[in-house]
């Protein structure tokens, strides 16, 4: 692929959500932080591929590579495995099936230029340190965005220093710190923890630094403790707005002194860094107001997350359960059922042409079509719902099963007595006992019922 075609890609992708399971070929010990891999089993077929090294020294360049990721929408994040040994077989066979040019993310000493296999057009984005990398990642995520040709970018001409107050020992990684000791005025400013923990958020506030132009990297300080003088100062004389790297336990709302700015953080150090390479390709749906959050949040809740914590298919769509407690549908539409109402949701159960969700408060909301009544939930308190095709059942708070939809078969005359799970299938349905036995109810052809 040319550079030209490379650019027209990145313009397609750039919205593209990213959801990035593990590669089980590269799992090679201590080469990732909490057991999280940034990457697909794709086959990468046709697409951008981005080649990161994969051993401890490498685990900051693995945030920057999910970062571009994000930038450009690919899931073909390549592992080149330890700089002393050779690539996993099954990342040699992505990077071959993958579209022509791509990105190296680290020097050559992380990824020597054997491991690419003499491809040509591949830019190298590898600074003097792990800080210069992430700065060049963000620049190059913002030229994308501009439409300009991807290029090997230069290390940025700024060096970073810390004030003396926030070099605590052991807070950072190999001493270096992505901030200056300027004071910030006029700049945009992008705060971010400043404790161990916080060490993956660092690098993406460097990468964002990089993209917006700016070296106002402000320290909040450890999640238990005060912002440090200086850094308090320098966000004081910031220009209003700005960007918040990571949850709420991590940079507290109280430490930005009511100032409106937009966070960025993912359920996972991963999915931060995503959010992060998405505003830095000019995605402004990335990321969440800061003026309306309170301290009792999750630690890394972000209303826009592309992650998930519960799915559920059937028939022609789906729906899924955000961190946030919203719940986004799609596929087929034309009854409404990929039209997820507003409001938080414990539970979603995607059914035939109609879907169900349970309430915190315990009761049941369903959408979509209406023939049989599928939508129309009873009242009363639920602790699980079962969307059929086009039936739906629910547990109720006392053990009782009640369901409601279509009943030609009797799929929705649920048996008295008690349960402890529901399933609503086609014409027919299934309970759970607290003794471990299964009642079903319904038509009864091939056995199922």
């Amino acid at each position: 692929m040319s550079r030209k075609l490379l650019t027209s890609a990145v313009a397609v992708l750039l919205m593209t959500p990213l959801i990035l399971p593990a590669a089980a070929s590269a799992q090679a010990s201590g080469a990732y932080i909490d057991g999280a891999e940034p990457w697909t089993e794709s086959d990468c077929a046709a697409d951008i591929p981005i080649v990161v090294g994969a051993d401890a020294k490498a685990q900051s360049d693995i945030y920057s590579a999910v970062t571009l990721a994000g930038a450009i929408g690919t899931d073909c994040v390549i592992l080149a495995g330890p700089r002393d040994g050779d690539m996993a077989a099954a990342q040699r066979a992505r990077l071959e099936a993958a579209a022509d040019g791509g990105y190296v993310v680290g020097g050559t000493a992380a990824v020597p230029e054997a491991k690419i296999g003499g491809r040509g057009g591949m830019t190298r984005l590898g600074g003097s340190t792990r800080w210069a990398t992430a700065q060049q990642v963000g620049s190059e995520a913002a030229a994308l965005a501009a439409g300009a040709e991807p290029e090997t970018a230069t290390a940025p001409g700024t060096a970073l220093a810390a004030p003396a107050d926030v070099t605590a020992p052991g807070l950072y990684l190999d001493g270096a710190e992505p901030w200056t000791a300027s004071d910030c005025a006029g700049d945009a400013p992008i705060v971010v923890g400043g404790d161990a923990k916080a060490q993956s958020d660092i690098y993406s506030a460097v990468t964002l630094a990089g993209a917006i132009g700016t070296d106002c990297v402000i320290l909040a300080g450890p999640r238990d403790g005060a912002m440090p003088a200086s850094q308090r100062a320098r966000l004081e004389a910031a220009e209003p707005g700005g960007y918040v790297l990571g949850g709420i336990a991590a940079v507290p709302t109280a430490k930005l002194a009511g100032r409106d700015m937009t966070r960025l953080g993912g359920v996972t150090r991963w999915a931060t860094a995503e959010l992060v390479g998405r505003r830095a390709s000019g995605d402004t749906t990335a990321g969440s107001n800061t003026a309306t959050e309170t301290d009792n949040n999750d630690d890394t809740a972000a209303t826009n997350s592309p992650q998930f914590t519960a799915v559920s298919a059937d028939w022609w769509h789906s729906c899924g359960l955000r961190p946030d407690g919203t719940v986004t549908c799609w596929g087929w539409n034309e009854h409404g059922q990929a039209d997820a109402p507003s409001g938080s949701f414990t539970a979603v159960s995607a059914g035939g042409l109609h879907s169900c969700g349970l309430r915190p408060d315990g009761t049941v909301t369903c959408w979509g079509w209406n023939e049989y009544g599928q939508p129309r939930a009873p009242s009363g308190s639920f602790t699980a719902v079962s969307s059929g095709s086009n039936h739906s059942c629910g547990l109720r708070s006392d053990a009782t099963v009640t369901c409601w939809g279509y009943n030609e078969d009797g799929q929705a005359d649920a048996p008295s007595g008690s349960f402890t799970a529901v399933s609503a299938g086609d014409r027919h349905s299934c309970g759970l006992r607290p003794d471990g036995t299964v009642t079903c109810w319904g038509e009864a052809s091939f056995g199922a019922g």
